[in-house]
């Protein structure tokens, strides 16, 4: 990504030296929007990369894993979503998720994540994970769907069938604007493949990318929605204390 950046500032958009780069991202790609922070941050550190990074957004970002798991199962009994007689054992597979990824074991936890995920949907009456005031009955959106996009079927064929404006446009104007792309490269929105070779990767947090680009005095936003179970915004308050703020002019202007 830094490589690209460079390339861009010199040849293709030099008006990025004077312009502040934001990057955002959702979810997964809150966590990626992280890791890519940092080591555009150090790019321009070591002064290899002549731009200014204006902030890094994070929405609903997938940056403490072991966290959020072991979150759904008190936030859905406290909004009468699953009873006494499966939060116990809810909870039991999350301390072990967090127990698989402590041990550097991330497929596994992975593995042990969506069997916690199976549970809640069996034991909800399918609670979407996106809003748990829905069920996926009234919903458009699957739990599964919801909590494992990567993982949906469903997403990769609409994307396949180019069902959707943003597929429409990749694989549309935008490969003939390009004239560089394989006419046999179909753009998807979701690619099992991808996602099996990132497997390793899926269940690793992001803490101290964050805590890293904190100490380099980077503008880090961070949001969440009010009703999803997978990425809750009760846990905005932890992450605030499990930073290490080392930058004295954060300590008392973070907000929630």
């Amino acid at each position: 990504m830094t490589e690209l950046l460079k390339e861009l500032v010199v040849e293709e958009i030099p008006t990025l030296q004077s312009s502040p780069l934001f990057l955002v991202g959702e979810s997964y790609g809150g966590k990626l929007a992280a890791k890519i922070g940092v080591y555009v941050a150090r790019a321009i550190r070591a002064g290899t990369l002549k731009l200014t990074l204006g902030g890094v957004v994070l929405g609903d970002s997938w940056i403490s894993p072991d966290d959020y798991a072991l979150s759904y199962p008190w936030l859905l009994e406290g909004v009468s979503r699953l009873d006494d007689n499966v939060v116990g054992k809810a909870i039991m597979m999350a301390v072990t998720v967090k127990q698989q990824m402590a041990a550097a074991q991330f497929v596994a936890a992975y593995s042990t994540w969506v069997d916690l995920l199976d549970l809640i949907d069996s034991k909800s009456g399918s609670v979407n994970m996106e809003n748990f005031m829905l069920d996926t009955t009234v919903s458009s959106v699957s739990s599964n769907s919801a909590a494992r996009p990567l993982l949906s079927p469903s997403h990769s064929q609409t994307a396949k069938n180019g069902s959707n404006t943003v597929s429409d446009t990749v694989n549309g104007f935008l490969k003939k604007k390009f004239k560089i792309i394989p006419k046999d490269f179909i753009w998807q929105e979701v690619s099992l493949r991808v996602f099996d070779a990132l497997a390793n990767d899926f269940m690793k947090p992001a803490i101290n990318e964050v805590d890293e680009l904190l100490a380099y005095g980077v503008n880090v936003t961070v949001y969440n929605g009010q009703v999803q179970s997978e990425d809750i915004s009760p846990l905005l308050q932890i992450f605030t204390c499990i930073f290490c703020w080392r930058m004295s002019r954060f300590k008392d202007t973070w907000q929630i």
